[in-house]
């Protein structure tokens, strides 16, 4: 981000591209969830971690929804990887309960404003898979995405709740079912001419 602005720069003008920039401020969301806990002092650092995070992610992520709203897109720009930012919020919304009880009702701001654009999103994304195969080969990969926000919705609701609660049976099982319907897709080739693209396999990795 900092060695690269012009890349940086270039990406966030991207229509696709541009979604994968909630990636690194949701990172230091994730790296206080695996450092809470570990050693002397470090529930301290986690929280530090995450309040550099998460506000960054939501900023992030409003602004990148007000952008789909004011750019003109065809058809092309739609990608999977627009759930990558209703996805980081989750990831925000299950973390935030972790580090401290009181931050419960804050976590309800990241993940009811994942719900909000993840829904719709969702049904946008979901549609144009189904109904027409993503010409560019780097993008392919990004269908995990449809797994990978359901899931963290899931982990959000179960942590929000205080249970593994109908809602979050459903949305497991709805990531479930897309994980081995999207294996079947090495099955039909789907996946047969991948193109390396970092910003496609960065996010695939997140």
């Amino acid at each position: 981000l900092f060695f690269y602005p012009n890349k940086v720069m270039k990406d966030w003008m991207s229509p696709i591209n541009s979604n994968a920039l909630v990636i690194p401020p949701a990172s230091f969301v994730l790296l206080a969830f695996c450092v809470y806990g570990r050693f002397s002092g470090a529930d301290t650092l986690a929280k530090v971690l995450f309040w550099i995070g998460a506000p960054a992610t939501l900023l992030f992520s409003i602004v990148l929804a007000a952008r789909w709203i004011t750019d003109a897109h065809s058809e092309e720009h739609i990608n999977a990887g627009w759930l990558l930012v209703p996805s980081a919020n989750f990831v925000c919304s299950f973390v935030a309960p972790i580090m401290d009880d009181r931050y419960l009702e804050a976590a309800y701001l990241w993940f009811s404003f994942g719900v909000a654009i993840g829904v719709p999103v969702y049904v946008i994304t979901l549609h144009k898979s189904i109904v027409f195969n993503d010409p560019d080969d780097r993008l392919r990969l990004l269908k995990w995405s449809f797994v990978a926000m359901t899931s963290v919705a899931s982990v959000g609701n179960t942590f929000l709740t205080g249970q593994f609660s109908s809602a979050s049976k459903v949305l497991y099982f709805i990531s479930l079912s897309l994980g081995l319907m999207l294996g079947c897709l090495y099955l039909t080739g789907h996946y047969s001419q991948l193109k390396f693209d970092p910003t496609s396999t960065w996010s695939v990795a997140f």
